[in-house]
């Protein structure tokens, strides 16, 4: 063959190969975006899988996110690890090229709801501190490992529950400023309707039809309940009504954030001082705000109705609650020697509680 010839042979080309990087949550090579951050094909499998097959927890309490190999094999370390730097869900992500600020907000908050549920099933304190002494100093509460052998019971669970909602609350810097005694009517009033929002939630993104432990028991199997009389026909009726309210809906990850924020910011909060009062009515609405614009992008002309929607939700959560107190209150009469934990006995309203904060100013 002539070197001319050759000159016109065409080579086949080469295939097209990005720059190999690190992936930027697990550090294995990764050559583009996914999800909105530099990350490999195995994170990106993950994090959309993770998206559609709702919460995961630690049982560690965290640590795993420290060690890359312990995170690979803990699915709420890898999801919170991959939230943590910025990957979010495709339909969040149309939002941000049309409302920054909200894009942001949306997307703190659902980093601090991932960090708190993350964390549920594998928390455990032998601790008993009053809703007092939790407000003024939330690091009273110290993990620490279970008696394997020991089998939490429902109440065991609404403490930990309560307690945990209690430090996620404070974790907020305009909530850590208010007056001690008014956080502590703060949570008084509301911590357990956010508990049992809370609690729907998780169970929409599990796909369980009803309330159960973050470890995904049922409570109606719970030794307690077969103690009481008619306790087993009340649960029934608490475990699915704020469910189906929300399946019925369709209440997303991203409304849910700022919902509980609307619901729990409470101006007519009992006993709140006047400043106190005014402060939550600001940030209510301006959460408010942020969801009815969240309805808005989402539903259009039907934002109204799904804001409205969102808002019923309200009431039946504090049925729901009401009913709760009064089972617990059945539980208390009817069986002489149960033990209770401290916090309940304000969140719960139960009668009997400890001597409380003694604080003369709200300060």
């Amino acid at each position: 063959m002539s070197n001319r010839a050759r000159s016109n042979v065409t080579r086949p080309s080469r295939p097209f190969r990005a720059p190999e990087k690190d992936c930027k949550v697990c550090k294995k090579p990764a050559f583009c975006e996914h999800y909105g951050v530099f990350s490999c094909n195995s994170c990106k499998s993950f994090f959309k899988k993770a998206l559609d097959k709702g919460p995961h927890y630690c049982l560690k309490l965290g640590v795993c996110m420290k060690n890359p190999d312990l995170m690979s094999k803990c699915k709420a370390c890898w999801f919170q690890k991959c939230v943590e730097l910025g990957m979010t869900s495709c339909s969040l992500r149309k939002l941000r090229g049309s409302n920054e600020k909200l894009f942001d907000l949306v997307k703190n908050l659902l980093l601090i709801d991932v960090r708190r549920t993350s964390k549920i099933a594998g928390f455990y304190t032998s601790d008993d501190p009053t809703l007092d002494e939790l407000v003024v100093n939330p690091r009273c509460l110290k993990p620490c490992e279970k008696d394997p052998s020991q089998i939490l019971s429902i109440l065991d669970w609404c403490f930990l529950l309560n307690s945990l909602q209690v430090v996620f609350f404070l974790d907020f810097e305009f909530i850590q400023n208010l007056p001690t005694m008014d956080k502590i009517y703060m949570f008084k009033a509301n911590n357990l309707n956010d508990c049992m929002l809370a609690g729907a939630m998780r169970s929409v993104q599990s796909d369980w039809e009803t309330l159960r432990t973050p470890t995904g028991h049922a409570y109606n199997t719970f030794e307690l309940i077969n103690q009481v009389d008619n306790s087993k026909e009340l649960l029934k009726v608490i475990e699915k009504r704020v469910v189906e309210k929300m399946v019925d809906i369709k209440v997303t990850h991203e409304e849910f954030v700022l919902l509980s924020m609307v619901f729990f910011l409470d101006p007519a909060t009992p006993n709140i001082s006047e400043t106190t009062a005014k402060t939550l009515a600001e940030y209510q609405n301006y959460y408010a705000s942020a969801l009815l614009q969240y309805c808005e992008f989402y539903h259009q002309k039907d934002a109204p109705t799904r804001f409205v929607d969102l808002l019923s939700i309200k009431s039946i959560v504090h049925k729901n609650t009401s009913d709760l107190k009064y089972l617990y209150l059945t539980f208390q009469n009817a069986i002489t020697d149960l033990k209770i934990k401290k916090i309940l006995f304000s969140t719960c309203d139960l009668p009997g509680a400890p001597q409380t904060y003694l604080g003369s100013e709200n300060g």
